[in-house]
Parts: C-alpha cells; sequence; structure tokens
C-alpha cells in the first residue's frame, strides 16, 4: 500500500467517525425539547458566550453556560423584576455545577451566523427546572425587547 491510498484510507475513516457522531448528536438533540431564542447581543449575554468553560471537566459546560445565562440575566436591568426575582432565588439555590446535574440537559449561547449582533440562545432543561426555564425565556424577552 503506497502512502496516497494510507492517506486516503486515513480520510475515509475518518469521516465515517466524524458522520457517525454527527448523527448519534442529531439523534440526541432532536430527542430533546430544545428552546432556542434568537435576542440582541447585550453585554451580560456577551459575558455568558466568551466566558471559558472548564475544559477538565467537559461535562459542566452547559452547566456553566446556564449558570451564567441566570447570573446575567438576573443583574440585567431590562428584566423585568418578577423574572429577575425567579432567577435571583434559582442562583441563591444552585451552590455548584454538581447540583445542575440531571436538570440542565443542554444549554448553548452563539453569534448567529449572519450575524454577530444577534445571539442565538439554545436550552433544554429537566421538568424540575421549567420555572426557572420560563423566566429565562421570559427575561430573554424582556431583553429582545417585546
Amino acid at each position: 500500500m503506497n502512502d496516497s491510498s494510507r492517506d486516503l484510507t486515513g480520510l475515509v475513516k475518518a469521516t465515517a467517525e466524524l458522520a457517525l457522531q454527527t448523527a448519534s448528536t442529531s439523534r440526541v438533540h432532536t430527542g430533546m425539547a430544545v428552546t432556542t431564542l434568537l435576542v440582541p447581543e447585550c453585554p451580560k449575554l456577551s459575558a455568558a458566550i466568551t466566558a471559558e468553560t472548564d475544559g477538565t471537566h467537559p461535562l459542566f459546560s452547559d452547566m456553566q453556560r446556564w449558570a451564567r445565562l441566570a447570573v446575567g440575566l438576573s443583574t440585567e436591568e431590562k428584566v423585568s423584576p418578577q423574572h429577575r426575582a425567579i432567577l435571583i432565588e434559582h442562583c441563591k439555590l444552585t451552590a455548584t455545577l454538581e447540583q445542575l446535574l440531571g436538570f440542565v440537559l443542554s444549554c448553548s449561547t452563539v453569534p448567529t451566523f449572519a450575524t454577530s449582533k444577534l445571539l442565538k440562545v439554545q436550552f433544554a432543561v429537566s421538568a424540575e427546572l421549567h420555572g426557572v426555564a420560563a423566566a429565562i425565556i421570559g427575561a430573554l424577552t424582556d431583553v429582545r425587547g417585546g
């Protein structure tokens, strides 16, 4: 087997592995009820996006983003007092990321492809956090302006 055949074989294997991983991830996301909101960029959300996640504990990345989102929105002046109160209470009751395990199933905050001035926030949580999720949706709607 010559070098180009080995390279081609390696490329085919890598492509197959990537396809399997992508399909698996897609099935997981499809199986969850993922909430998606588009909101204009604001400093509190930008902080949640740009903050580094703990690379040594990738399992906690979604929980870190959720926590930063909740903390950021709880201090955003555009958020209604009702939504802010729920988020503040959630933050007070959640002392560690471990407490969010099994409750925050997915959380992503990224700039949209078309423009970095618009942020896409996606999350999925267990039933126990539906009230907090509703407050986050309300707070993001407050930030968006309606």
